[in-house]
């Protein structure tokens, strides 16, 4: 069974103001703009998660948010998880196995480095080895099911992010 990743870096956020938690940094006005364009481009490239699993900071719930809408994703489920907050390729790996059997097509929303480490590791031949703000990588693979997803050769379906 075909399965379809969907990776993003969250968008362009403002700078940590003294006394304010890296975790609660908002999207600029620029990073709203370009993460309606990657939705965009996703959706002329054919894409449409089942799920997107998303880090709980605040850009990365915005970052989403802006995506959905621009795309028109409202059946898309959304899950906002902590563990994803800074996570280590190792944590997204362990994250996207377990996602389940029914989701055929599944968005993850984070942060660098890990979302640079990971989609590295998806792909170590290809042309993915920076994940500016608002890029995606879309990965597909041949497996039963998510649990098959880290020995699985993949493909690199889409690599886009602004200004490319």
């Amino acid at each position: 069974m075909r399965k379809i990743l969907i990776v993003m870096r969250h968008a362009k956020t403002e700078t940590q103001q003294p006394g304010q938690r890296d975790y609660d940094r908002n999207l600029l006005e620029r990073g709203r703009n370009d993460a309606a364009l990657m939705a965009e481009h996703l959706v002329a490239a054919g894409f449409l998660p089942d799920q997107i699993l998303t880090s709980s900071a605040s850009r990365t719930e915005q970052t989403t948010a802006t995506v959905k809408k621009t795309a028109r994703w409202e059946q898309a489920g959304t899950t906002s998880l902590q563990q994803l907050y800074h996570a280590d390729a190792a944590t997204l790996e362990d994250v996207v196995s377990s996602a389940g059997d029914t989701i055929a097509t599944l968005m993850i929303v984070g942060h660098n480095p890990g979302i640079s480490e990971f989609t590295y590791h998806c792909a170590p031949k290809s042309i993915v080895s920076e994940m500016p703000t608002s890029a995606v990588a879309v990965f597909s693979f041949e497996a039963d099911n998510w649990q098959g997803f880290s020995r699985a050769p993949k493909t690199l379906e889409l690599y886009d992010y602004p200004g490319k």
